[in-house]
């Protein structure tokens, strides 16, 4: 059984890998994540290689490869944001879901229903501001 598991813990490592090559467009992975168009084209190069996985499971694989530094591809792209603008409402927002859900932002951001839940609560509080 733990064979099987880190067998399949390799290929779902691989298939982001490429799934992210082929779809970031220059992008971080911070970007893909939280941009729901560029998101649901890295979710859909995923599927396509591997079924039976969650979103979810695919976003927080991309997260943890960025954070080891194993994710291919150069970042040639940046979105400039004024965070003073929003900073309150993310930090309210983040507070929220973790003490509703129990998880953390970085889990929460790599599930779709609660990042679009995060930025339902921080448009409330911040109205004037695009979530993305």
């Amino acid at each position: 059984m733990l064979l099987v598991s880190w067998v399949l813990a390799a290929d779902l490592e691989e298939v982001v890998r490429q799934s992210f090559a082929a779809t970031h467009q220059g992008w971080s992975s911070d970007e893909v994540l939280v941009h729901d168009q560029r998101n649901q084209e890295f979710l859909q190069a995923c599927r396509r290689q591997l079924s039976g996985v969650s979103d979810r499971e695919f976003n927080w694989a991309m997260l943890n490869l960025r954070k080891a530094k194993k994710l291919p591809g150069k970042v040639t792209k940046r979105k400039t944001h004024k965070h003073e603008t929003y900073h309150h409402a993310a930090e309210i927002a983040a507070r929220e879901i973790e003490d509703r859900y129990k998880q953390n932002i970085d889990r929460a951001l790599c599930d779709t229903a609660l990042r679009k839940e995060f930025d339902k609560v921080a448009l409330m509080l911040a109205p004037e501001i695009s979530p993305y």
